[in-house]
C-alpha cells in the first residue's frame, strides 16, 4: 500500500461514534415541528446558506436561522416517513456479528484467523467487495500466528476493504486510526467509517471523500461500491450529487435490519452457503 498516514496507538473495536453508511438502517426522526414544515416555502439549500456571521452578531437571528434548520431537517424525515419503505438492493447483505456469533466464536474481540477464516470460505466464489467496519489496530498479542493469516488473506484478495477512523473535533481530522502495520502493508482498498451527525443526533448525509493529510480518502461504502460498479471512486464520486461541503444526502431504504443480515458463525460452519454471497456487496 502507498498509504502513508501515521499510526496511532488504540484497541481493535468498532466504532461507537461512527459507522457504516453504505447499508445504514435508519429510524427516521420525527419532530412535531413537520407539522409546519410543508408549508415553508425556502430549500434545503437556501437554509444552509444562512449566514452564520449575523447569527453570531445578533441572538434572535441565530435562534431564527437554528428553529428554520429544526424545521427543514423536521421537513426531510417527513419525507422519509411519508414515503415508506423501499426494497434494498438486492446484491447488498451485512455480515453479521450477533449475539450468536459471539456465544458460538466466544468473546470479542476474535483472534484475526476467525476473520481470515471468514475470507478464505468466501474466496471460491468471492464477492465483489467485502468491507470490514470493524478496526485492526493493533497486532493481537495473543495469536500472532492469527494476525499474519488476515494479511496473507488481504494480500490474495483484493475485493477485501479495511478500514480507517478519524477523530474530528467539529471540521478537523486531529487522529488518525490505521490497521496494525504489517496488515497497512498489504491493504489495496480501503476507507473511511465516520459518520457525522447533525446537530439533533440524527444521521442524513455523508461525505464520499475526506482530505487528510494532503491525501484523498473515501468512505468505506464508496470503496465497496467502486469495486461492485468496477468504477475508480474519485469517478464515482462526480456522478453522485454532492453539496458545496462534498455532502451527498442518504436515501435509506428503510428501519432497522431492511438489509439481509446473516449471521458471521453461520457462514464459517456452513450453515449460510458462501456460493449464495457471490457477487455481491458484504459489509462487516
Amino acid at each position: 500500500s502507498s498509504f502513508v498516514l501515521k499510526n496511532v496507538e488504540g484497541q481493535e473495536n468498532i466504532p461507537t461514534t461512527g459507522g457504516f453508511l453504505f447499508a445504514a438502517n435508519h429510524i427516521n426522526h420525527f419532530d412535531p415541528a413537520a407539522l409546519f414544515a410543508a408549508s415553508y416555502p425556502r430549500t434545503r439549500r437556501e437554509i444552509h446558506f444562512l449566514s452564520s456571521a449575523a447569527a453570531k452578531t445578533n441572538n434572535f437571528d441565530y435562534q431564527a436561522a437554528f428553529f428554520m434548520q429544526r424545521l427543514e431537517w423536521a421537513c426531510f424525515d417527513w419525507r422519509f416517513k411519508m414515503r415508506g419503505d423501499k426494497t434494498p438492493h438486492p446484491d447488498v447483505a451485512i455480515v453479521a456479528i450477533d449475539e450468536k456469533s459471539l456465544k458460538e466464536l466466544r468473546a470479542w474481540p476474535w483472534p484475526r484467523r476467525i476473520h481470515a477464516r471468514l475470507i478464505d470460505k468466501l474466496s471460491a466464489r468471492p464477492p465483489k467487495a467485502l468491507a470490514f467496519d470493524v478496526l485492526f489496530l493493533e497486532p493481537f498479542t495473543a495469536d500472532p500466528e492469527g494476525d499474519k493469516m488476515l494479511v496473507r488473506a488481504t494480500r490474495a484478495n483484493h475485493w477485501v476493504v479495511h478500514s480507517y477512523f478519524f477523530q474530528n473535533e467539529g471540521e478537523e481530522i486531529v487522529q488518525v486510526q490505521l490497521p496494525f502495520s504489517s496488515l497497512l502493508d498489504v491493504v489495496d482498498r480501503a476507507g473511511y467509517v465516520n459518520a457525522f451527525i447533525d446537530d439533533d443526533g440524527v444521521l442524513r448525509s455523508a461525505r464520499g471523500k475526506v482530505a487528510v493529510q494532503g491525501q484523498e480518502i473515501a468512505l468505506l461504502s464508496v470503496e465497496a461500491a467502486s469495486l461492485y460498479l468496477g468504477k475508480d471512486p474519485s469517478e464515482l464520486m462526480n456522478i453522485v450529487p454532492q453539496d458545496s461541503k462534498g455532502r451527498m444526502v442518504l436515501n435509506f431504504v428503510g428501519k432497522g435490519y431492511s438489509f439481509p443480515y446473516i449471521p458471521y458463525a453461520d457462514i464459517l460452519s456452513g450453515k449460510y452457503p458462501a456460493k449464495d454471497l457471490a457477487g455481491k456487496v458484504l459489509l462487516h
